[in-house]
Parts: C-alpha cells; structure tokens; sequence
C-alpha cells in the first residue's frame, strides 16, 4: 500500500527528522514555499476556468482564415470558429491540470 503525503507533511517531516541539518531545513522551507505557490496557482486557474466556461470567444473567422458567415463546404471542410476552438482546448487543459492537481 503506497502512502501519499502532502508537500507541507514531507516537509514536517524532513524537519523533524534532521533537525538543524541546514540542506534540509533549506529543502523543507521550499517544499513549503512551492505548496503555498502550488495552492495559489489553483485556485487562480480555477477562477479562469470559471471565467473562460462563461465567455464568449468567437472570433467570426473559421481556423482556416475564412470568414463564418461565408464558410461553404467549398473550402473543403464545414466551419471551425477558431476562437471557440482554442477556447474548448484551453477549458479541456485546465481541466485536466486541475484534475491532476487535486487526484487522491
């Protein structure tokens, strides 16, 4: 059975276990520093991806440089509003990140 610990737990730990040990007083002070920054980035990615879920992104134009509102099937493909497109890529990847993240 593997354990999980959080960075702030590890860096207890490293305290505890070799205390006045400079290397590992300077690790511990990181591995908290890192968590703080870890936790702070999430929660800004979680806002954006509450802002980017609710805005609309439209450019009017398809990812292959023609104008929505006269794409045809002509040019080979039916319409991809690119902005829409990026957007629904950024949404998947903070999604995956957050995900990752916050895995148990």
């Amino acid at each position: 059975m593997s354990e999980k610990f959080t960075a702030l737990q590890l860096a207890d730990a490293l305290s505890l276990t070799f205390p006045g040990n400079l290397g590992v007083d300077k690790a511990a002070a990181e591995l908290r520093r890192l968590s703080t920054v870890n936790a702070e980035l999430l929660e800004a990615l979680r806002s954006c991806l509450g802002m980017l879920e609710q805005a609309n992104c439209s450019t009017g134009y398809c990812c292959c440089g023609s104008s929505i509102d006269s794409h045809t099937w002509g040019d080979g493909h039916g319409p991809v509003d690119e902005g829409e497109h990026y957007q629904l890529k950024a949404i998947e990847a903070a999604r995956a990140a957050i995900a990752r993240a916050t895995e148990e």
